[in-house]
């Protein structure tokens, strides 16, 4: 458990909540409702045309020295993720083995699951930054 101590402590000050009580619970998580969806997708669309539309008539912007940073974010980002993933599966597999960590629901640890949304939360950030400079 090298950086899952480390995970906790970021998370507890950012949300104010410890990661082992979290739940996922419709309405409490972001974009866990229907509406919550749709509007982001639609400001999403919004913008993203928008800002195509401007830019037609501008030459385009290098951004190579963005791209190249942002890639490398979010690598690291991501070998981070699987490090705190591979902390609790690898002992998983090895105290009880494969199918218990597959199959059993007592191995659906609700850290999982939280790291599961970082991931998501880092990778929608992520790709909608690298999309809008992409269309600027």
């Amino acid at each position: 458990m090298l950086l899952t101590p480390i995970f906790t402590n970021i998370f507890t000050k950012l949300t104010g909540q410890d990661p082992k009580d979290f739940r996922f619970k419709q309405g409490n998580v972001p974009l866990s409702q229907l509406h919550e969806v749709v509007f982001g997708f639609a400001l999403y669309l919004t913008v993203v045309f928008s800002i195509q539309h401007i830019m037609k008539k501008h030459n385009p912007i290098r951004l190579k020295w963005f791209n190249f940073l942002h890639n490398c974010i979010l690598c690291v980002g991501s070998a981070i993720l699987v490090t705190l993933f591979m902390e609790i599966i690898i002992p998983m597999i090895y105290h009880h083995g494969f199918y218990y960590s597959i199959c059993n629901p007592a191995a659906l640890i609700q850290l999982l699951v939280l790291k599961f949304f970082t991931i998501l939360i880092i990778y929608s950030n992520g790709t909608n930054l690298w999309i809008l400079f992409t269309l600027l």
